[in-house]
């Protein structure tokens, strides 16, 4: 644990596997004080080639969780927590913003612990991802992160200028709306469903999502309003599996 920080313990049943010597490490997120303990991942990634190359026959917990290849397309610690994840996806986008009492605070912020508390309860042992751009001088947003962070593992924070790989969203030019999309490409995302921030989750689309994963269908888009005309909304989308990039 760094000095000073705030550590945060996952589920012990994850950690400690010593007969391959993976051991532990702590991830952060920029400008925040607490730390997230998770397996390590150069570890991960020797154990990942050995196994490839024949050398060693990894157990059936590496194997569920770590035959994929490549990283996750949100952070370092969303690799760690391996295959077969199920993702709520979001995108935040804005300049600085300096009050709470901004609208597009209120707007777009402002149902987040809403957001968290419902996925955790209506989608149990799913992650929410934030895509975003906040910046170390917006430390209103910044201070909120890190509290959400700090709060609630299942939910990732993936900073669109410094994802795995260094992968830049901005750089590339691709539009904020967008950028909660990028799930789409990541190989340890088993389904995903990507939201509108200011959207709240309600009674009708969870059972609308549920009857879409009894399915087995692999996509899913939803049109549950008189003014919603487009073919396929941005917003209530779901689908399975990822999109390599080839």
């Amino acid at each position: 644990m760094q000095s000073g920080r705030k550590a945060i313990v996952p589920p012990m049943e994850r950690l400690g596997q010593s007969e391959f010597s993976i051991a532990t490490q702590g991830y952060t997120i920029p400008n925040c004080d607490c730390v997230r303990f998770g397996l390590k991942l150069d570890d991960i990634r020797r154990v990942q080639r050995e196994a490839r190359a024949g050398q060693i026959n990894p157990p059936s917990w590496f194997r569920s969780n770590y035959t994929f290849e490549g990283d996750s397309t949100c952070s370092d610690y969303a690799t760690q927590r391996g295959a077969g994840q199920k993702v709520f996806s979001y995108s935040f986008y804005s300049p600085k913003v300096y009050t709470e009492r901004e609208s597009h605070f209120a707007r777009y912020l402002g149902h987040l612990y809403s957001h968290i508390s419902s996925i955790h309860t209506q989608y149990p042992g799913w992650v929410m991802r934030v895509y975003h751009n906040v910046s170390k001088e917006d430390a209103i947003v910044n201070t909120m992160f890190c509290r959400l962070s700090c709060a609630f593992q299942h939910v990732d924070f993936c900073h669109v200028k410094h994802l795995p790989n260094r992968l830049d969203l901005m750089g590339k030019g691709v539009v904020g709306r967008m950028w909660r999309f990028a799930v789409m490409g990541d190989p340890t995302v088993s389904t995903f469903l990507v939201r509108d921030s200011d959207s709240m989750i309600i009674e009708r689309q969870v059972r609308a999502v549920q009857e879409w994963l009894a399915s087995g269908k692999g996509f899913h888009v939803m049109r549950d309003h008189p003014n919603h005309h487009a073919i396929m909304l941005a917003g209530p989308f779901c689908m399975r599996g990822f999109m390599p990039d080839e």
